[in-house]
């Protein structure tokens, strides 16, 4: 193997064990575990306009709905930037890092954390959206 896919030890010695650095292909797994809860995030933040729509159809004004919802219809933008900025910063630390554990735990703790926001925020509008359906069916609280 070449001497290029290979790096010191942590501590710069070089009478230790060398460590592979890791490969391009494994560096895009972990940017793809990453990017698919992105997408999702995305996908339903751009779609807050319509809930906020339906909300106020359906309502008449926003302050019936649940502190969470509030939050993301009021904050959508926002929690996209948020989210985007997590990721080109993870992407970065991904590309860049020259460890494969840091590569590895930057990918999984922002996958997770962005899968995590992603199913507090569709709760925070389907929820609320169901519940509202159910009243308008006549099924009571």
């Amino acid at each position: 193997m070449p001497a290029e896919d290979y790096q010191t030890s942590p501590n710069g010695d070089t009478s230790g064990i060398l460590i592979k650095a890791p490969s391009f292909s494994a560096r895009s797994v972990a940017a793809v575990l990453m990017a698919l809860p992105l997408c999702y995030n995305t996908l339903i933040l751009l779609r807050v306009p319509k809930f906020q729509n339906m909300f106020m159809e359906l309502l008449g004004s926003k302050d019936k709905l649940p502190i969470l919802a509030l939050l993301i219809l009021d904050h959508s933008m926002l929690l996209l930037a948020t989210f985007w900025l997590l990721a080109v910063a993870a992407a970065a630390v991904i590309f860049f890092s020259q460890r494969v554990r840091k590569v590895w735990i930057t990918a999984g703790l922002s996958a997770f954390l962005l899968a995590v926001a992603g199913v507090i925020i569709s709760l925070g509008i389907f929820v609320p959206l169901a519940t509202l359906m159910r009243q308008l069916a006549g099924e009571g609280n």
